[in-house]
């Protein structure tokens, strides 16, 4: 099996619009807590109104067009000498308030050693 050697999240620091870099933060930091607590789970769950309300947004369309742009991004992981590009989400869905969301397994283990700056 391939070792990462290098996680890059640059990306997502500085492509994001501030709305969907809050909105990144919040679900990346909501997965942390997840593995930390239990290990990786593949997929996550969070509140919808809590989302909204971290994120500063009033309208559902609002975080909707922040996923698109967290979409939009890759993470870059280095494994022995080969650089990998992957979507930080494999998945997600809004439905009865609540998000889901899914993670790559080669992300989710690197999230608990990655520190987001405050602002994108």
């Amino acid at each position: 099996m391939a070792e990462i050697s290098e996680v890059n999240f640059s990306s997502f620091i500085s492509g994001l619009s501030p709305c969907a870099f809050a909105c990144f933060r919040v679900l990346f930091e909501n997965a942390r807590g997840k593995i930390v607590k239990d290990g990786p789970q593949g997929t996550y769950e969070a509140h919808l109104d809590q989302v909204l309300q971290e994120i500063g947004a009033d309208e559902v369309k609002t975080l909707a067009d922040a996923i698109r742009e967290i979409i939009q991004c890759k993470v870059d992981i280095k494994k022995n000498d080969f650089l990998y590009f992957y979507p930080f989400l494999t998945s997600v869905g809004i439905d009865a308030g609540v998000i889901r969301y899914g993670i790559h397994p080669d992300i989710e283990v690197v999230i608990p050693t990655i520190t987001l700056p405050e602002n994108g």
